[in-house]
């Protein structure tokens, strides 16, 4: 996008006196000048796919013979400073709702003020393909009324081939492409991608419903919510009808024996293959999240404080008293353990030795579970 210049030109009259002598001469200043892309979206250079949350973004922007910078949003992020000409900006909740906010910088100086806006679109999903090869895919925002070849616009130079379970087809190379898809649907996907990496961001509203609906011993289970969600979890007493979990981006299978991974994670999709014989039963995803920390599923959550959070590896976590003395485990990523033991009135948990990013806190206590997000900077 080129950046656009935004100034005033004034006249102005300079006087110079030479030997008792006044000179009148005429010369050409300039009021605040601010130069900016009028026009600018979020891609997955600015997200954090470990963390799952969207990183600051850098403005752009010069200002020129200016006395004092103000920078205001029209939505509900936050500047790191608001004062300075390219600072950065933290997306907010309702931004990213909204699909878009507008960044608006006023200078003045010389007596003069101007404004420049900048419309920063910012898309509800962003996902990222990195690898060579066949990778299962899905969206927790609606596009039932968008046909598959215009969401996937972004990514279709990288495509060879997409289709659903039913091996029903999307093919871009013919020209014009061959789309038996039609509108995008709310399931599972499985793609063909080459010269990696590629960025599809997804514009729209989430999905109203977070329901799944597994019919059959075989299927592409997809995942409708924003953050990493347990499979034992999310399953509940179905995972017992649950022969196989395949990732098709990391080779890795997840199986009652042998758990090859612990997390689905979203904008992608699995292949998952039941026990002969198993009834069809609902999956049903947890509530969107959008920021820190994790909603608590389940009634109301027994008090639980984490701080500093985030921090440099190590957190304080006091407890309320119905679950001192419970069981809790921490996770990467990944789904990794990498602590676990019992709560006591206070916790201090020391993480300096594990790689920045994002973790997870969970309590067992009385057949229910706290959640809690621990992100070490």
């Amino acid at each position: 996008m080129k950046k656009q210049t935004f100034l005033l030109i004034i006249i102005c009259t300079l006087l110079i006196t030479t030997n008792a002598q006044t000179i009148r001469t005429k010369t050409v200043c300039f009021d605040p000048i601010i130069t900016l892309n009028p026009i600018d979206s979020l891609t997955c250079e600015y997200f954090n796919f470990e963390t799952y949350h969207w990183l600051p973004y850098q403005i752009e922007a010069e200002v020129q013979n200016s006395d004092e910078i103000h920078w205001t949003s029209s939505g509900d992020g936050t500047f790191d400073d608001e004062s300075i000409a390219a600072p950065h900006y933290f997306i907010g909740k309702n931004d990213l709702l909204a699909n878009a906010v507008v960044l608006s910088v006023t200078a003045s100086g010389n007596n003069t003020t101007i404004t420049a806006d900048l419309a920063l679109g910012i898309p509800l999903q962003l996902i990222h393909f990195t690898k060579e090869g066949w990778t299962g895919f899905s969206s927790y925002v609606d596009k039932s009324d968008t046909p598959v070849p215009a969401v996937m616009m972004p990514v279709v130079d990288h495509l060879n081939i997409m289709i659903n379970k039913q091996g029903i087809s999307f093919w871009p190379e013919p020209v014009p492409p061959i789309n038996n898809l039609g509108n995008w649907s709310a399931i599972g996907y499985q793609g063909k991608f080459f010269n990696p990496p590629a960025c599809l961001p997804i514009y729209g509203s989430p999905l109203a419903d977070q329901t799944f609906l597994v019919d059959g011993t075989f299927t592409y289970l997809p995942v409708f919510t924003d953050y990493p969600v347990l499979i034992e979890e999310l399953f509940g007493d179905n995972i017992q009808k649950v022969f196989e979990i395949h990732d098709w981006k990391d080779s890795l299978t997840w199986t009652p024996t042998n758990a090859g991974f612990e997390y689905l994670k979203p904008g992608m999709a699995y292949r998952l293959l039941l026990e002969a014989g198993s009834q069809p039963f609902t999956l049903q995803f947890p509530p969107y999240s959008w920021d820190l920390p994790l909603k608590i599923q389940g009634p109301a959550e027994p008090e639980t404080t984490v701080f500093p959070n985030p921090s440099t590896g190590v957190f304080t976590v006091t407890f309320s008293d119905q679950i001192k003395h419970a069981e809790y485990s921490i996770f990467n990523s990944h789904g990794g353990r990498v602590f676990k033991g019992i709560t006591d009135e206070r916790l201090n948990i020391d993480m300096s030795s594990q790689p920045k990013g994002l973790y997870y806190l969970k309590i067992n206590y009385d057949g229910s579970q706290i959640v809690k997000k621990l992100l070490i900077r």
